[in-house]
């Protein structure tokens, strides 16, 4: 199982060049089952998984469960609600992840609505981060071709325009937002 995770990884590399998104999602799809079925015995042993409320969805590279809320807020004002419920502004951290959410994006009826919705990505002192995070947004795979513009754009959405990739935007323009919560 490691040879066929380890020959997925390579593919992946190997098209990270590529602008083919589907290409790109499907070898992701591809890589996420073969990690999730590698790992399933140790699963039991190192953590559990947590179950998610019947309004969420499990983020199967962070093990946490995240919701889209379909009331439309500013950036911060997003960020305020999440944390007035105990959870935060979503945040994808590994390509994995990031890769999971667009294909969720794609192919979930519930989760298309919304051109844009907001994620819990900032520009900080230059540099884009994961709120509350030290992780910063290096891997230009997460980003819609084009993507960070040049203008005084600080925050971060998942954009339908870029097939879903991220899209930096004013923090004041109104979006839904993706809450997210750990288990």
């Amino acid at each position: 199982m490691v040879k066929n995770v380890d020959a997925m990884e390579t593919r992946l590399e190997v098209l990270e060049e590529s602008t083919n998104l589907s290409q790109l999602l499907k070898i992701a799809n591809q890589m996420a089952d073969l990690k999730l079925n590698s790992s399933d015995e140790n699963q039991e042993q190192n953590k559990t998984l947590i179950s998610c409320p019947s309004s969420y969805v499990r983020n199967p590279y962070s093990n946490t469960c995240i919701t889209r809320v379909s009331e439309s807020k500013a950036w911060e004002d997003a960020k305020i609600f999440c944390e007035s419920r105990g959870e935060y502004l979503a945040t994808f951290e590994t390509v994995e992840s990031a890769f999971w959410l667009v294909n969720l994006r794609t192919t979930d009826p519930d989760w298309q609505q919304g051109a844009e919705i907001w994620l819990g990505g900032r520009k900080m002192n230059g540099t884009w981060r994961w709120d509350g995070k030290s992780t910063a947004l290096a891997d230009t795979l997460y980003w819609g071709t084009g993507q960070p513009s040049v203008f005084i754009e600080e925050c971060l959405t998942t954009f339908a325009g870029f097939d879903y990739q991220f899209n930096d935007e004013e923090c004041d323009n109104i979006h839904h937002f993706i809450c997210e919560k750990t288990g």
